[in-house]
């Protein structure tokens, strides 16, 4: 919708759609949820407190907010976007030459955060980065060497993934070392920026297509897993031409 919205020739064709879908979201979604039913409070403890590991849920509503800030071009929106990446920005730290955040602080008793949950932060980063919120360029690219020095087996042939962003690779909710090493749903849009990052995610689409198998490789391997794969490394592709 936000896409829709903001291309002329777009809208004149498919804006009565978009906009149903657009007013949905602000009204539906975030206005009753974050004003209407008192919702703030929790989102703003997530980026303050820094005790604990920033929610994935509050990173989701970074993106719905940024949206709604494109589109509106509404301060409220955007305010608290922007308050809510420069709390998380705080959190980023150097660690083995890449970025990490909330390290020692994962969910669960976990000493960091889980790769699979992990995609939405990267996620989060690139589309805030790209509508000129709070992150730089530097913010991605460290983030695309924890990624590739840390999670990563380093492996172009037999790819795997550590089960936490600290590189850590202890057992995640029943699923053994190498299982949680999911990186298809945020981690690979990275690769738009990083050749590396593109690299490692063309080995995984491969070694897929090749049949391979290995607890990263196989939680890939399903319809939504290769569609999304395979869609952002075209969109990297597209991107960085």
């Amino acid at each position: 919708a936000r896409i829709i919205l903001t291309d002329p020739k777009l809208k004149a064709k498919y804006g009565k759609r978009a906009q149903v879908i657009y007013e949905f979201v602000r009204n539906e979604i975030v206005e009753k949820h974050l004003w209407t039913r008192n919702g703030l409070p929790f989102f703003h403890a997530t980026v303050t407190n820094r005790t604990r590991a920033l929610s994935d849920k509050t990173v989701i509503l970074m993106r719905i907010l940024t949206d709604l800030y494109i589109v509106s071009g509404d301060s409220k929106y955007g305010d608290l976007v922007k308050e809510f990446a420069k709390g998380f920005r705080k959190r980023l730290e150097p660690y083995k030459g890449g970025l990490i955040w909330d390290r020692g602080l994962g969910w669960e008793g976990h000493s960091s955060v889980d790769t699979a949950h992990a995609n939405r932060y990267p996620h989060m980063v690139i589309d805030l980065y790209k509508a000129g919120i709070v992150f730089s360029l530097d913010d991605i690219k460290g983030m695309s060497k924890l990624l590739t020095r840390v999670i990563w087996n380093q492996s172009l042939t037999d790819p795997h993934f550590n089960n936490f962003i600290d590189g850590s690779n202890g057992k995640y909710r029943g699923r053994g070392p190498w299982g949680n090493g999911l990186i298809y749903s945020g981690w690979v849009k990275l690769g738009e920026f990083d050749p590396e990052v593109q690299k490692e995610g063309k080995a995984v689409m491969e070694a897929i297509l090749a049949g391979k198998k290995n607890p990263s490789l196989d939680y890939h391997n399903n319809a939504m897993g290769r569609l999304s794969l395979a869609g952002h490394l075209a969109a990297n592709l597209a991107a960085a031409r």
